[in-house]
């Protein structure tokens, strides 16, 4: 049985402003370990930055300084030789690469999902590259990369892929330097390639992805297939934090794998590089905006759990049974009460769970089962996109005892958005607990509904029983 399930295998240079965040991301996504090969000249820096992630028992970061600057093929085939027997899958991405998977899900979840799609576990997953842009920042700004940047291209300007792979099909004699040999992307050119059972992301065979390159830049043109792919699982890569970054490329290293580094400052003075950026900051992208937001705010939630069981009583909405009034293109299933479940999954992450159409009076109604002393209800507004968080601007609560017979007990009329994952979700607590079983959320006026999450709040009454 091998030591870890998921790990990452990564080479950094000049990457200590970063690598911090990287590593928490992925642990967030509950991956196991990463192999990180520090390629700068002096390691101290980034051994400094990683110590926290280095120390105890079972340290999540093994790490290694490789002298001779490049060499990325001879470090992760360092990797494949000492380690390889070690995880039972792997993937190889660099720093300024973030793995969005969709609905909150972790890589577990998500690579369970492929295979119950394929009815087969499969060896290989290729994730398509979508580049986000630089924000127009001149030069790179302090903070946070998922923060800072929510800029990205409208469609896939490179075919290039990384990959999750199951670890047993990968054999160091069957791997050799030559052409299609950058196994990171890969595994066309490793001689035992006919046994590898690769899919994209979506679940669909991607044998012949780099056989036919000419067939598969006119599949990821696709203006569906681009949109399937970056609403299930994608690779967010950052290359270009700012304009500068075209000359930092260069000024890092030119010699063995960065040698294509020496155009981009080429490209920074013939004008190639606007251009360029222009494309990744085509249009305004949140999916990640919100993301470190979203996961101090559900730290912070743990720490209050005992002072809201005593004030607000237990969260009792999570995972029952709800409904809504209609379906869109937008939501996320074509099912009334698998897309409303959405709201009750428990990741607050700013993005919209379940979607109605455009109608008088929408609504959405959670079952709780019982009759319970209702304390407190929270909406958690879509954050995503700023521009549509109004829409919940003029919104009602409703509680009864039967879906057909409601009381309204909230009403909110404001000019002013409210929040959610930022920290201000909207907070409906009655002075004394409102019996009920049935909680109805409903718009004032004709719009769309879409919220995040909602959260009902309280006790069983037993007289109900």
């Amino acid at each position: 049985m091998s030591k870890y399930r998921f790990s990452i295998v990564a080479c950094a240079r000049w990457e200590e402003n970063y690598i911090q965040e990287w590593v928490l991301y992925y642990k967030n996504l509950d991956f196991d370990h990463i192999y990180l090969y520090c390629n700068d000249d002096c390691p101290y820096t980034l051994l400094e930055k990683l110590s926290p992630f280095l120390i105890g028992q079972n340290p999540f970061v093994t790490f290694y300084h490789h002298k001779k600057i490049g060499q990325q093929f001879d470090m992760y085939l360092h990797f494949i030789i000492n380690h390889i027997n070690e995880t039972e899958y792997v993937s190889f991405f660099d720093i300024d690469e973030f793995l969005w998977l969709s609905n909150g899900r972790n890589i577990s979840e998500f690579i369970n999902d492929i295979n119950v799609k394929c009815d087969r576990i499969v060896d290989v997953i290729y994730f398509n590259w979508l580049f986000f842009g630089n924000n127009g920042n001149q030069t790179r700004p302090p903070g946070l990369v998922l923060e800072n940047y929510y800029r990205r291209e409208s469609g896939f300007s490179n075919f290039m892929t990384k990959h999750i792979t199951r670890s047993e099909k990968i054999k160091n004699k069957y791997i050799e330097k030559g052409a299609m040999t950058d196994f990171w992307h890969y595994w066309n050119g490793v001689k035992n390639f006919k046994d590898f059972d690769i899919v994209n992301a979506l679940g669909e065979d991607a044998r012949s992805y780099y056989s036919d390159i000419e067939q598969t830049k006119i599949n990821i043109s696709d203006n569906k297939y681009f949109d399937n792919i970056i609403k299930n699982a994608v690779l967010c890569h950052f290359a270009f934090k700012s304009k500068e970054d075209f000359l930092l490329r260069a000024r890092r290293s030119v010699s063995d794998v960065f040698a294509q580094q020496a155009d981009h400052e080429k490209a920074y003075y013939d004008g190639r590089a606007d251009a360029m950026l222009a494309h990744m900051n085509a249009v305004d992208d949140y999916r990640f905006r919100y993301y470190w937001k979203s996961f101090y705010f559900r730290v912070c939630n743990k720490t209050e759990i005992d002072l809201r069981n005593y004030e607000s009583g237990s969260l009792i909405s999570n995972h029952c049974r709800a409904i809504q009034s209609t379906t869109s293109e937008w939501s996320c299933v074509r099912d009334l009460e698998q897309d409303a479940s959405g709201a009750l999954n428990g990741v607050i992450d700013g993005r919209a769970k379940f979607h109605t159409d455009l109608e008088d009076a929408p609504w959405w109604r959670v079952d709780l089962g019982v009759v319970h002393g209702i304390r407190e209800v929270r909406l958690f507004n879509r954050m995503d996109q700023p521009a549509v968080a109004e829409r919940a601007n003029r919104i009602a609560i409703d509680i009864g005892f039967d879906p057909e017979h409601f009381i309204e007990v909230f009403r909110r009329e404001s000019d002013e958005p409210f929040g959610g994952v930022d920290g201000n979700p909207l907070v409906f607590a009655p002075s004394i607990p409102i019996p009920g079983r049935f909680v109805r959320v409903r718009l004032l006026e004709r719009n769309y509904l879409h919220l995040d999450q909602v959260e009902v709040y309280g006790d069983v009454l037993a007289q109900f029983g």
